[in-house]
Order: C-alpha cells, then structure tokens, then sequence
C-alpha cells in the first residue's frame, strides 16, 4: 500500500518567474498522480476534509500564512471556512479553528515543475498524502 501514498502538492503556475511567492498567497492545492484532486473543506467539523475533482468551490482555496517566527513553516488556512487551518493533529489531517498551535505549521519543499511537497513543521516525518480513487471514497491522511 505505500506505493499509493501519494504526495500532495500545490501546484501554481508562475507566469515568467522563476520562482513561486508563497507566502500570504492563496492557491488550489492539488495531488500530483490525482491530478484533479483537490483538497476541499466540507464543513465545520474537523473531519469535514477531502478532495473533490468536479466543479470549483470556494473550499477548496487555501491561503498559506508564514509564521511570524518559524522561517519555513505556514499555517494553511481554508479561504470559505476562513478560521479554520489545516492540523496534523497525532497524526491524522483534520481542520481547526480553535487556538494556533505547532501541528498547525506546514512547509512546502519544491519537487519540479511547479510541484511541492507538504511536510508537518510539528511532526517531521509527517506530509500530506492521498489515498484512494473514487471521489466518495477520498480522503486525506498522513504517512
């Protein structure tokens, strides 16, 4: 099943620039092999996170927020459910909206052609992945 594992990325055209601004950008999020796939939040509920690959919702753009003080590290934040962020939260993807703490943090590492993997800033070893190919049977998890 590892070999499924698939890296997230953001993917982002850059119209003659050699290199993308992240930071205080909003951007769809997409999987690199689920080239459709992008990541939507539901809801309210902190489960309410997946990815759809249809017609484009306001949930599904996320705007990446530097941390004041921890070089590389963003918080990703839902544009439609704007104080919800992204968590790793003991491992497991979930959305948040109540107090800023460290599983909250994420970095992007370039992976070519306009690809980035999403790695935790809390739990190292952690970057968002997706499992699956039905769209009522996708979700999001950490490996």
């Amino acid at each position: 099943m590892i070999s499924l594992a698939i890296l997230a990325t953001a993917v982002a055209l850059s119209y003659g620039s050699s290199e993308l601004v992240i930071d205080n950008n909003s951007f769809l999020l997409y999987n690199k092999v689920y080239h459709k796939a992008r990541l939507a939040q539901y809801g309210s509920g902190g489960n309410d996170i997946g990815t759809y690959e249809h017609a484009l919702y306001p949930d599904q753009l996320w705007f990446i927020e530097p941390h004041p003080t921890k070089s590389g590290c963003y918080y990703i934040k839902n544009e439609y459910h704007s104080n919800h962020r992204l968590a790793d939260h003991k491992h497991s993807l979930i959305v948040y909206d109540g107090y800023y703490y460290d599983d909250q943090l994420f970095s992007f590492q370039p992976r070519g052609n306009g690809y980035y993997r999403i790695s935790s800033c809390y739990y190292t070893s952690d970057r968002l992945a997706k499992w699956g190919t039905k769209t009522a049977s996708w979700y999001v998890r950490w490996t």
